[in-house]
């Protein structure tokens, strides 16, 4: 299946540095847990943090939709850190039967959207606001319409029963994922453009740069934890019958018939009944009980869509909504985000059109007030292009001055671009010229005759700066183009090889050296990366390290050594928290106990990790 995702957190080896703070990460998240959990009043007093400023807007901003702010960063999150899916057949599919379904919940007051994320798991989630999640896997279970309509049914009902605020694990971990992107921006480390801080050659200074808040949070394992325990810990079984009546109640109104439900679990059930430890086995009630609920709600009573203008019209609504507060949103990501879902909710029209003009004009807003050679011009232009030719492949009911306005903006970029290209370059000719400057004309010009050269330079300039599992990937990349060219490169070939076979030792992340494995062209490169991933595998000494493995690559031949180790790595760090739990270091202990449970998930540490989470939390309980 082809999608158009964000990389992997197991694929960026570049983000090593940040990755080295993550204690400082967890202890933070754990002055958040202490909020959740509890300990003691004077150490509520002195210990509990403000928690995540909120969003900055501009005075005219309607209010917020009823509880979106506290899903939207949570929202961005997800769909940064597993990457979305976007199969258009897929996504018609998905967010046709959901407005479907949403426009008959009776709840205007939500902004429901739906993505679909790139999980292999079966699973599906809820965050408070609307903002619905199925996964890969979910669709891979062969549902019907009628099945998928009421996951999504239930998915709706967790929001609007507010059945986050009815669970106390579910809202502290929503509290620790708030809080975590926020701490994210404290821990982005000076790198690139891609991520952290970037240099600015102009100044001489550091500075955030736009990515570098979700570049730290996709750089750090904690956080594919906290989205993993979200999906994983789920709501009782209370909350998730309710949410079943409910969604039927939802399913039905919008047409779908009641067998879907017994469909639903009826597959769900064949489908992974022999792994009850991960997907929705953890995450809902027994299927069993619920069979037999779904079968008592079939009545014979034949269910009859909503007329088709009415789902239109509910769509177009959310939409513009939605549209409207993106304009509103001072941070430059998450407006850019919020653009993006409203683009995928509505219909196309009009509406759309403007929309994606809107975010379009504010993206290059952005790119304009950097200095002028680190604009990254191309992507955007490639983007306008795109719309200009969906607008004139379905010119119907779009104004003409709309379409000058697309026109006008995408020719001015396009010139702003061939403004900087002759300073840019003569950037990128000195010998001094740095990662951004590198990276920046490479985005903005890759057909560059230089662009060869200047990547080999980039890839040297990664490995300088303790970032040799990037420059390894890099280097690959022209081998793989060296070798494909017509005839093959020889000169570029060996140039290649000769600089991995340098860089490889160098590298840090067990996952590059993988990767390489399974993905080069080059039996050289591949016996080289295989011995180097043996060394790291039998001196591994980083439970996060380990953890990305084994999450990325869990067949690998070195994953039984790799589990071992992270074994051994989880007993040391259970047992540090241990420690400091007996010695009443509460913070230290939570600390400890969530890196086991989040980085060692399937171990025996994990378990006694979660134990004794919740010992603190029932010894808070007793001392209220």
């Amino acid at each position: 299946m082809k999608t158009d995702r964000t990389e992997p957190t197991s694929q960026r080896p570049g983000r090593t540095l940040a990755l080295r703070r993550l204690p400082t990460v967890l202890g933070l998240l754990a002055i958040l847990a202490l909020v959740g959990l509890g300990l003691a009043d004077a150490a509520r007093s002195q210990m509990r943090p403000e928690g995540p400023p909120p969003v900055e807007r501009t005075p005219d901003a309607p209010p917020w939709p009823k509880d979106f702010e506290i899903g939207l960063e949570a929202a961005r999150a997800f769909a940064y850190y597993f990457g979305l899916v976007r199969t258009d057949s897929l996504v018609s599919r998905v967010t046709e039967i959901g407005y479907q379904v949403a426009s008959q919940a009776g709840h205007p007051e939500y902004l429901f959207t739906f993505n679909i994320l790139d999980m292999d798991d079966p699973n599906a989630l809820a965050l408070p606001g609307g903002f619905i999640f199925i996964t890969k896997g979910m669709l891979d279970q062969g549902l019907s319409d009628q099945a998928l309509a009421h996951v999504i049914g239930h998915e709706i009902a967790h929001v609007t029963s507010r059945h986050f605020a009815r669970s106390e694990k579910v809202e502290s971990l929503l509290s620790l994922l708030q809080t975590a992107v926020t701490v994210a921006a404290v821990i982005a480390t000076p790198e690139s453009n891609s991520g952290g801080y970037d240099y600015d050659e102009t100044t001489g200074q550091y500075r955030l740069s736009a990515s570098g808040k979700m570049a730290a949070l996709q750089g750090t394992t904690i956080f594919g934890g906290l989205f993993r325990e979200l999906l994983v810990r789920g709501y009782s079984r209370g909350l998730e019958v309710e949410a079943d009546q409910v969604g039927r109640k939802y399913a039905g109104r919008a047409g779908y018939q009641m067998s879907g439900g017994i469909e639903l679990m009826t597959k769900l059930e064949e489908r992974t009944y022999e792994n009850r430890e991960y997907g929705y086995w953890t995450t809902h009630p027994l299927f069993e009980e619920r069979i037999i609920k779904a079968r008592a709600a079939v009545d014979g009573s034949v269910m009859t869509p909503p007329p088709t203008q009415e789902v239109r019209s509910y769509r177009t609504e959310i939409q513009a909504r939605m549209a409207r507060l993106a304009e509103t949103i001072k941070n430059d990501d998450l407006a850019l985000f919020l653009f993006e879902t409203a683009l995928r909710v509505g219909p196309s029209g009009p509406q759309t059109v403007s929309i994606a003009r809107q975010k379009l004009e504010r993206q290059v807003a952005f790119e304009r007030r950097k200095p002028d050679i680190f604009r990254e011009y191309t992507p955007i232009a490639a983007e306008y292009d795109s719309l200009l030719d969906a607008v004139h492949a379905a010119p119907q009911g779009i104004a003409e001055t709309e379409i000058r306005r697309i026109t006008t903006s995408r020719d001015e970029l396009v010139l702003d671009r061939k403004n900087i290209r002759e300073k840019a370059r003569d950037r990128v000719l000195a010998p001094t010229a740095g990662v951004q400057t590198l990276e920046t004309y490479l985005v903005n010009f890759p057909e560059d005759s230089l662009a060869t050269d200047l990547r080999f330079r980039l890839a040297e300039q990664y490995r300088l700066t303790k970032r040799a599992d990037r420059a390894a990937l890099e280097l690959d990349d022209l081998l793989v183009e060296s070798l494909g060219s017509e005839p093959p490169d020889t000169t570029q070939v060996t140039r290649s090889l000769d600089a991995i076979r340098r860089t490889i030792p160098d590298t840090k992340e067990l996952v590059t050296n993988q990767r390489l494995i399974l993905t080069t062209p080059s039996d050289s490169v591949r016996s080289w990366a295989t011995s180097h991933l043996e060394v790291l595998a039998a001196d591994l000494d980083s439970l996060e390290i380990g953890s990305r493995f084994l999450a990325s690559y869990p067949h690998s031949e070195q994953a039984d050594v790799v589990q071992q180790k992270v074994e051994e790595l989880a007993n040391i760090r259970y047992r540090k928290a241990r420690l400091h739990e007996s010695l009443g270091n509460y913070q230290e202990a939570l600390d400890g106990y969530h890196a086991v449970a989040l980085l060692a998930p399937s171990t025996e540490a994990s378990k006694q990790a979660r134990a004794g989470i919740e010992r603190i939390s029932a010894r808070e309980s007793s001392s209220r």
